[in-house]
C-alpha cells in the first residue's frame, strides 16, 4: 500500500474503467478524458486527496482514492472516500482491508474526525454491508436513486 504518484496514472485508468463498468454506472457514457483530468488531479492533490494504492507483483490491483474537508455546517474535518476497487483477481486477499486501514491512517494524520463511505455501485450490498460493519463502520442511512431518462437504475444484491 502506498500513496499514488503521476507515473501511477496511467495504470490507475484501466482500474478506474473496470470499477465503473462492474457497477451500476456503466449504464452512463465513460469519459476517457475525463477520468485521465480525474486521476491527475486526484493524484496531485496531496494536501486534500489520497488515492492508495494496492499492489502485486510490481501491478497495481486496487485503489482507495478520498478527500478530507470540512463538513457542511461544521469546521470538523471529514474523510471521504469516493471509490474503492479491487480487482476480482485480487478480492481473495487482504487487500481492500488493506487499503481502508491505509485511508484511515492518512484521514487521521488530516485530522479527520470521522470518515465517510457511500456504497452506491449497487452490487453486492449486503457482502458490503457485512465487510463494512467488520471494519468498524455504521450504517447510518441509505443511498436512493431516481432515474429520470430511460430506464430506473439496476440493482443487484
Amino acid at each position: 500500500m502506498r500513496l499514488a504518484t503521476l507515473a501511477d496514472v496511467d495504470a490507475l485508468y484501466p482500474l478506474g474503467y473496470a470499477a465503473y463498468h462492474e457497477a451500476r454506472y456503466s449504464a452512463h457514457p465513460f469519459d476517457e478524458t475525463k477520468a485521465r483530468q480525474l486521476s491527475l488531479r486526484a493524484v496531485s492533490d496531496r494536501e486534500r486527496q489520497a488515492v492508495i494504492v494496492a499492489e502485486r507483483d510490481g501491478q497495481l490491483v486496487g485503489y482507495c482514492w478520498g478527500m478530507a474537508g470540512e463538513a457542511m455546517f461544521s469546521r470538523a474535518i471529514l474523510g471521504t472516500i469516493a471509490s474503492i476497487y479491487v480487482q476480482p483477481a485480487a478480492r481473495n486477499g487482504f487487500a481492500a482491508v488493506k487499503l481502508l486501514h491505509a485511508f484511515r491512517n492518512w484521514a487521521r494524520i488530516k485530522g479527520c474526525v470521522e470518515i465517510h463511505l457511500n456504497v452506491t455501485t449497487g452490487i453486492r450490498l449486503a457482502r458490503t454491508d457485512r465487510f463494512l460493519r467488520r471494519l468498524g463502520f455504521q450504517q447510518t442511512g441509505g443511498n436512493y436513486i431516481l432515474g429520470l431518462v430511460g430506464r430506473s437504475p439496476a440493482s443487484s444484491q
